[in-house]
This record gives structure tokens, sequence and C-alpha cells, in this order.
């Protein structure tokens, strides 16, 4: 994953749009363009966020348990954000028909994307959906409880007399993660850490790719009147 950088060979480019251009657009066209656009942003922010903190190499204890904090929560959330992003697929680009008129303008890259998407979440009992249901935006006191006899472990803290901002019960992250793995049949370790990574960002990746794609036929069928201005390149410090 690349920084953001104004120079080489694919520099950051600032673009406006025709809002009146995209009103030409029929409202369930209009309605699939924002919503892809949003969610397409959030993913994106979200997979960044998860591939950053995932940095282990750290042989500071203390740095370590907030990592591994920060890469369950990126992924618990990026993981609820995919299952939202499906629904939004189920509905509004196949429900509304507008993948009639899509579908045959995506890239092979794009088919691909979405024929991964389509099968992973053939599973019913998929873990995306699992984390999304009891751990992304919902939380579940009782099971914390029910898993903490299987905790071998000390329960850790770090706290700081500066204020409560800066403390971190990483003992509850053990739990939490306990909990999160039992639910999905997996021994809660750096293995398991690791295979579920790869499994939301590889996911994450071909959502990105096909929101990208659609997010570009859209743009095509608008035609030139539907920019602005002549692209600017953006300048980073």
């Amino acid at each position: 994953m690349t920084q953001p950088t104004s120079q080489g060979q694919f520099p950051v480019l600032r673009r406006e749009h025709s809002k009146s251009q995209l009103q030409t657009l029929p409202p369930s066209e209009q309605a699939l363009f924002l919503s892809f656009a949003h969610i397409m942003n959030e993913i994106n922010a979200l997979l960044r966020a998860a591939v950053w903190s995932n940095d282990l190499s750290s042989l500071i204890p203390a740095k370590g348990d907030g990592q591994v904090t920060l890469t369950l929560m990126f992924l618990k959330l990026l993981a609820g954000k995919l299952n939202e992003a499906y629904e939004v697929i189920q509905s509004a680009y196949f429900g509304s028909g507008v993948s009639k008129s899509y579908d045959a303008l995506l890239h092979a890259d794009g088919r691909e994307a979405l024929a991964t998407i389509k099968q992973y979440f053939s599973r019913t009992k998929n873990n995306v959906h699992k984390i999304r249901n009891n751990f992304a935006f919902h939380y579940s006191p009782d099971e914390l409880s029910q898993v903490l006899p299987s905790i071998s472990e000390e329960l850790v803290s770090y706290m700081q007399r500066a204020g409560p901002q800066n403390n971190l019960f990483y003992f509850a992250e053990v739990v939490a993660a306990e909990a999160l793995f039992q639910s999905m049949g997996m021994p809660n370790n750096n293995a398991s850490l690791d295979k579920l990574v790869d499994e939301i960002i590889s996911l994450a990746a071909a959502f990105a790719k096909f929101f990208g794609d659609v997010m570009g036929a859209f743009l095509e069928n608008l035609g030139q009147e539907a920019w602005q201005d002549q692209s600017q390149a953006v300048e980073f410090d």
C-alpha cells in the first residue's frame, strides 16, 4: 500500500465534478454513485489503518499490546463495514437493476473482484458476518464474562496519571479477542490474527477494486461534462 504523493508515476490529482451533470442520472444511479463513493472512502481509510497498526515488530510489550488492540479494533470495524457494503451491493446495485447497465462496463479485474465478493458471502456463516453481528457494532458483556475462565494470564493494564483517556485496559482486549476467535473456531494466537488480517484485508481489497471500477464506469457514462476543471496535482508535505 503506497503513500500518497504529488510526485512520481501516480500523483494524487484534485478534480471537481459537475453536480448538475450527476443529477441527469436516474435517481437509483445517483444514490448508488454517492453511496459507493462514501463506502469506498471508509473502506480505504480502515484498510490503511489496519495495515498501519499491524506492525508487531516492537520489542516493547506495551507498544505491542497497543498495536494488537488497534489492529483488532480496525479489523472489527472494517469487517462490519464490509458486511454493510455487501448489503448495499445486493439492494442498490442488483436489487435496483443498475447492475444490468453496468456489469457489461466492468473491466476484467472488476468482474473478478465482484465474483470474489459474491463467493465469500455465499457462505452465510462467514467470519465477516459473525464479526459484524457480535463484535463490530454491538457489545456482549455476558459473552466476555463467559470466556474469562479460559484466560491463563494475569490481567494487564496501562495507566497514566494525566487522565483516563490515556489508559489501556489491555486485559479486556485479551478477553474480547478470545471471544472473537472462539466464535470463529480459531485459537487466540498470532497465527490466527495473521490469518484473520489476511482474510479481511484481501476481501476489503476486492471491494475497493469493484467499487473503483463501478465509479470509473459512472464517470465515463457522465462524459466530459462531468469534469469541472483541469486536474491539479496535490502537494503533500
